[in-house]
């Protein structure tokens, strides 16, 4: 009984690390997004959230598709943020930027799950 409660923290700091981890991506975009484009920045936090065990965006898709199209969405949230107008201006920095805002916003999501 306590080795399973032990496990059930360490996974719960285990996932609490990888969301912190694309908390600083969105803080720091500078520091890792060693491209400004769209694509890489959709790319390098895909790869962070499916790299990482318990996949921190977990539900982001759902949420991204209600509030931004009205509906559940069937795509990927990866295929649903090109299409969003405000990160599809044509200025790759800005578009970016929208999108780590995006991600902030959906962060409050990601905080309710994993603490």
């Amino acid at each position: 009984m306590m080795l399973n409660r032990l496990r059930t923290l360490g996974a719960r700091r285990m996932t609490n690390d990888n969301a912190g981890k694309i908390r600083r991506v969105i803080d720091r975009p500078d520091m890792f997004l060693v491209e400004g484009s769209l694509t890489y920045a959709v790319a390098f936090i895909s790869g962070l959230n499916w790299g990482s065990e318990g996949c921190p965006l977990e539900g982001f898709r759902q949420w991204l598709s209600e509030r931004y199209f009205g509906k559940s969405m069937a795509q990927a949230w990866e295929a649903l943020i090109p299409r969003l107008p405000e990160c599809a201006t044509g200025n790759e920095a800005d578009d970016v930027k929208s999108f780590l805002k995006i991600l902030a916003a959906g962060d409050k999501l990601i905080r309710l799950k994993h603490g």
